[in-house]
């Protein structure tokens, strides 16, 4: 959640006066060494300084664990990522926000993090995960990105596909009761030892 902080709170300053909000879907190549080297927008927020802004905050802000190939040695690799720019200033008190929350929370869990799940991230250099997940304001999830990889682009990429397939939201509240987007994180292990 920090990363999604951090460049929330960079919000860049003519969308702001223009008032601009929206999601932006970009790809993202990691290099060796889990920098990001590039960011090429594949679905815009419909504002050209949103789609700027969340690629120039990924490459200041992002740190990978970087994809290994078999002899266990740093490999470049990419990924997919989302970034949703909500006004500051909405016309509710945030700290009456009701986050998104996961409903089929243990049965998800117990469907995904199955057996060749638990073998798959036992053989990658990573031992657990964060997978952040944004929601649509009808509780549906709308993109999957890492917070924490597990270190193995395609196991990130298949857990990512199948939450958005098979997880489900109650959407987020603002503090007047009505249903905003929101943003939700499902780790593993389940425990919070991050």
């Amino acid at each position: 959640m920090e990363l999604a902080r951090q460049i929330q709170m960079d919000y860049p300053a003519a969308a702001l006066r223009n008032e601009e909000e929206g999601t932006v879907t970009m790809q993202i190549r990691i290099g060796a060494d889990g920098r990001v080297q590039g960011c090429d927008v594949t679905g815009s927020s419909g504002s050209a300084a949103l789609d700027d802004a969340a690629c120039s905050g990924m490459k200041e802000h992002a740190r990978y664990n970087p994809a290994r190939n078999s002899a266990g040695e740093p490999i470049a690799s990419s990924t997919a990522q989302s970034v949703r720019y909500v006004l500051p200033d909405g016309g509710w008190d945030a700290n009456g926000f009701k986050p998104a929350s996961l409903i089929n929370g243990r049965d998800v869990r117990e469907r995904i993090f199955d057996e060749d799940f638990v073998s798959a991230i036992e053989a990658a250099p990573g031992d657990k995960a964060l997978f952040a997940l944004t929601i649509d304001p009808t509780g549906n999830p709308t993109g999957c990105g890492m917070i924490f990889s597990t270190g193995d682009g395609a196991l990130d990429r298949e857990t990512c596909a199948a939450l958005m397939e098979e997880a489900e939201f109650s959407p987020a509240k603002a503090a007047d009761g009505t249903n905003v987007p929101g943003f939700s994180v499902v780790p593993y292990p389940e425990v919070d030892s991050f």
